[in-house]
């Protein structure tokens, strides 16, 4: 008899600057940086410096964080 696989982790979101424009509002957008800071504040956020990859004529950009509660957060 095999083991059960283990879950496996949602399929990360990736947004382009047009569809953060259609869903994010000022209000929300304002409400998560605040939250954020907090959560900084209280030492319960890993949120380490963009990191840069070339790709070609361009560039990928790889922002992402963590609540120390809430897994890993993109």
């Amino acid at each position: 008899m095999t083991p059960p696989a283990a879950p496996r982790p949602p399929a990360p979101v990736l947004l382009g600057d047009a569809e953060v424009r259609a869903r994010l509002t000022p209000a929300t957008a304002t409400a998560a940086v605040r939250h954020a800071l907090l959560e900084h504040q209280a030492g319960r956020l890993a949120a380490p410096p963009r990191m840069h990859a070339g790709l070609g004529g361009g560039e990928l950009v790889f922002t992402v964080g963590a609540l120390a509660d809430e897994g890993a957060q993109g």
